[in-house]
């Protein structure tokens, strides 16, 4: 059991040291800014209620977003769905497709849907208002993943994305594209390490002629499952480029049984905020080799910056997912 806990330690420290030299010295993007935030908020209420601390875990749907190696695991198709309830008029909402393929490899296709109404325009430098103004953001991706043997997942995200606002001097809009790449190795049976970047080589391209980059960002993350994988532990770290701290997210997920499960995790960076969630997994009744289960997450109001989180600010965040 000590030797258990002294790998594990080894592992957790040389995650966080490899996401801030990658970042510092390799993928920093010097003029990102904080263009399409959203895509860093996170999907799907079972992770985020563990914290986000999935990108070693990845076994449903959602691992089209938490680290696209991992949909190798699955093992029928799934199509899952997440409704949030945020505040300030904004709306995040995800649905996603996978379906395994031959010779271990995997497909997925996923729409994340973000806006915010009733933005308030204001005119400089009287700062007077002059109307209000819709922003709208949307991300398709495609995942595709196979299986390298000795353990070894490779995966990867083509993501185009779109955003527009209608100010009063007129529509503006943008489109862009970026990279995901993640890799997922099952080091032992029971034990997983994951490594994701996100949004390499990422933009957005605006009709005015602005071009915004997106920051990469970096998640290295393992997973441990004990008591007859009936409790999952997991541990991710997350740096994205022009933040000067990484963020650390913890997460446990416990199954009383084959239908009830839950799950209690933390996140912390700037501060630490603890999250919750539970699931109910059923047969569809009509279709008994289907399953139909909910989940939920009691998580933080976070955005991209923790530094911007109110802690008193809370949502709640439902998944739908169903397997065939």
């Amino acid at each position: 059991m000590k030797s258990m806990l002294n790998g594990i330690l080894i592992v957790i420290t040389s995650l966080f040291l490899m996401t801030n030299v990658l970042v510092s010295n390799v993928l920093a993007v010097k003029d990102a800014g904080q263009a399409a935030r959203y895509l860093r908020i996170g999907v799907g209420a079972r992770a985020l209620g563990m914290g986000g601390a999935f990108v070693a875990v990845a076994d449903d749907a959602s691992a089209c977003y938490w680290n696209p190696a991992g949909l190798v695991q699955l093992k029928n198709k799934e199509v899952q769905a997440m409704y949030s309830l945020l505040s300030i008029d904004r709306k995040y909402n995800f649905l996603n497709y996978a379906q395994p393929l031959k010779d271990d490899r995997c497909f997925g296709v996923s729409v994340v849907d973000f806006g915010v109404g009733d933005i308030r325009e204001t005119k400089s430098p009287e700062d007077k208002n002059i109307g209000m103004f819709d922003d709208q953001e949307n991300a398709l991706i495609v995942s595709y993943a196979g299986n390298m043997e000795n353990g070894l997942l490779l995966g990867g995200n083509l993501k185009y994305i779109t955003q527009s606002m209608n100010p009063s001097e007129g529509k503006q809009s943008a489109y862009g594209i970026s990279i995901d790449m993640g890799m997922l190795w099952k080091a032992k049976p029971n034990l997983t390490v994951g490594l994701l970047l996100q949004d390499v080589g990422g933009s957005l391209k605006w009709n005015t002629g602005h071009k915004d980059c997106l920051p990469v960002v970096i998640k290295a993350g393992t997973a441990y499952r004990l008591m007859d994988n009936n409790l999952l532990l997991a541990f991710d770290v997350e740096k994205v480029a022009h933040n000067k701290k990484s963020r650390l997210h913890l997460g446990g997920e416990y199954n009383l049984n084959e239908n009830i499960a839950f799950r209690l995790g933390v996140i912390s960076a700037y501060d630490t905020f603890p999250t919750a969630g539970l699931s109910l997994k059923f047969p569809l009744l009509l279709f008994t080799k289907q399953t139909f289960c909910i989940d939920y997450a009691f998580a933080p109001d976070t955005f991209s910056d923790f530094e911007e989180i109110d802690g008193s600010k809370y949502n709640h965040r439902v998944s739908v997912v169903v397997g065939f």
